[in-house]
């Protein structure tokens, strides 16, 4: 009976290792740590290959990045645009949207409030204003190493219901060296 009570054990303990891990376009799922603005910890899922979009109630994350351009306004001059993206399969109304940057700032900022906003074919979208981006004003784009934000993104629906998706943005070292790259190109003209 001990036996037979061993051979169960064994036979439970090498199915509960053999369960497969929830995976992402082929790579494992984590839950990784992330510090963020007021001394907080929040854990996010992600794989080796990145950040997953977050998903809450029907509505996921689709952009949390950056672009950079020439500026429209000065000469030799590069901008950075924030973009923000979220696809809804909810037919419920928005109220309003609040972007909160929550790493790697100290305190959260809030990056843009959108009153009313409109979905177009289930897809919300958002461009912040552009801001000069150089060594000085995005020194981390110059850094020697990778770069990590966190984003919220709180949706306030007209029924009082509140859908959030935190969202974290990763940014590798090799990444950046391609935006540093581009500033400085078009900063030489």
């Amino acid at each position: 009976m001990k036996k037979l009570c061993l051979a169960i054990f064994v036979f439970a303990l090498a199915g509960c290792a053999s369960k497969p891990n929830e995976t992402y376009m082929g790579y494992d799922v984590v839950s990784m740590p992330f510090n963020i603005a007021g001394g907080d910890v929040i854990y996010l899922p992600v794989t080796d290959a990145g950040a997953i979009p977050a998903e809450n109630n029907g509505y996921k994350m689709q952009v949390a990045g950056f672009t950079i351009g020439e500026s429209k306004v000065h000469d030799n001059e590069a901008e950075i645009i924030w973009n923000f993206a979220f696809s809804s399969m909810s037919d419920q109304e928005i109220s309003n949207i609040v972007i909160e940057e929550l790493a790697p700032t100290k305190v959260i900022k809030v990056l843009a409030e959108v009153e009313n906003p409109q979905l177009i074919d289930g897809r919300w979208s958002l461009n912040l204003e552009p801001s000069k981006a150089s060594a000085i004003n995005t020194p981390w784009i110059f850094s020697d190493k990778a770069s990590v934000y966190v984003f919220r993104i709180i949706i306030n629906l007209e029924s009082g219901e509140q859908v959030i998706l935190n969202q974290p943005a990763w940014f590798s070292k090799p990444v950046l060296n391609g935006f540093a790259s581009q500033i400085i190109s078009i900063e030489n003209g």
